[in-house]
C-alpha cells in the first residue's frame, strides 16, 4: 500500500515534467495515476484505508499532489479531495496527548513514530494548520532528537512503563522532519527556529548518512523489502529544502549537493537486463 502511495507521487512528478503544447502536465500519466489509484482500492478490498496510519499519510500526500494538478481540467479532482479527506481524518484520528504529543503508528495505539508523525505535520502544514503541525515537529525534537547525533530517532513504546525510545536511525525519517520543517519555514507563521533546525539536520544527514565522493556527498541506502524505498524518501524531501527559498543558501546548496551526488552514484551503478517479456529494462 504506502509503495505505490510513493509511486502515485513519482508519477505526479512525471507529469509535471512532461508537459504538452495545451496543458500543464501529460495528461497520459494522469490517466496511469488514475490506473493506479483503481488498482490500490482494488488490492485493499474497496477500502482506501488500512491499519497503519503512516501508510495513509503517505497515501493523503500524493492524494493531494495528484488532485492540485489536475483539479483545473479533470472532472476527478472532487473525487480525489474526498478520497484524501477520508485519509486525513484517519490520520488525525491518531494524535493524542499520551507521551506529550505525537501521531500512533498502528490501529493498536501501542507505538507512537516519526514515520506517522512527520508526515502528518506535513500533511497538517498543507493545509494551513501550522501550530499543529508544529506541535508534531516540537514533540519530535523534544523526545526522538538523538543527542549524540543530531539524527531524528524512530518512535517510543507505549505500552512498556519506562516509554523506552526505539533508537533505530533510519534515513527517510530524517527526510519527513526535513518536509515538514521546510514547510513550516515557507508558511505565514514561520519561526527562525524552523530553518534553523532544517540546517542542522542538513549539516548531521550530510556528515552522518552519506559518503564523501569526488561528485558530492553520497547518501546511504537501507537494503531491500520496505527499507529499500527508505533513502528515496530522505531525497524527496533534501530536493523539497534545496528550492525553499526561506531556507539559508548554504543548506539549501548542501541539500541539493546530495540529491546530485546521490542520483549520480545510481546512475553510475546502472545495469541492463532483460525482462521477462524480453524487453531491455534498467536497474538502478
Amino acid at each position: 500500500y504506502w509503495w505505490h502511495a510513493h509511486l502515485l507521487d513519482l508519477i505526479v512528478d512525471a507529469a509535471i515534467h512532461r508537459p504538452t503544447d495545451d496543458m500543464s502536465y501529460d495528461p497520459h500519466l494522469a490517466d496511469v495515476a488514475n490506473r493506479l489509484l483503481r488498482g490500490i482500492r482494488l488490492r485493499n478490498l474497496g477500502r482506501w484505508t488500512n491499519n497503519y496510519y503512516d501508510d495513509m499519510a503517505w497515501l493523503a500526500l500524493a492524494l493531494e499532489r495528484f488532485g492540485d494538478l489536475v483539479a483545473a481540467r479533470d472532472r476527478s479532482a472532487g473525487r480525489l479531495a474526498a478520497m484524501a479527506r477520508v485519509l486525513r481524518d484517519q490520520v488525525a484520528s491518531a494524535e493524542s496527548d499520551d507521551l506529550g504529543g505525537g501521531v500512533l503508528w498502528h490501529t493498536a495505539r501501542s507505538f507512537k513514530n516519526v514515520p506517522a508523525t512527520a508526515p502528518a505535520a506535513i500533511l497538517l502544514a498543507r493545509a494551513g494548520e501550522f501550530a499543529r503541525a508544529r506541535q508534531h515537529i516540537d514533540w519530535i525534537h523534544e523526545r526522538l532528537l538523538d543527542p549524540a547525533t543530531g539524527l531524528v530517532l524512530d518512535g517510543i513504546e507505549l505500552e512498556r512503563a519506562d516509554h523506552p525510545p526505539v533508537t533505530s536511525i533510519w534515513t527517510y525519517n530524517q527526510g519527513t522532519v526535513l518536509g515538514a520543517l521546510a514547510a513550516l519555514a515557507s508558511g505565514p507563521q514561520s519561526r527562525p527556529e524552523d530553518a534553523n533546525r532544517a540546517a542542522a539536520l542538513v549539516d548531521v544527514v550530510a556528515r552522518e548518512l552519506c559518503r564523501p565522493t569526488d561528485a558530492g556527498p553520497v547518501a546511504r541506502t537501507e537494503g531491500g523489502a520496505d527499507s529499500g524505498l527508505f533513502t528515496g524518501i530522505l531525497l524527496r524531501y533534501l530536493a523539497v529544502v534545496a528550492v525553499t527559498a526561506e531556507l539559508p543558501d548554504r543548506t539549501r546548496d548542501l541539500a541539493a549537493a546530495m540529491v546530485r551526488a546521490t542520483a549520480e552514484a545510481f546512475w553510475q551503478g546502472r545495469r541492463t537486463v532483460t525482462s521477462g517479456r524480453g524487453r531491455p529494462c534498467l536497474v538502478l
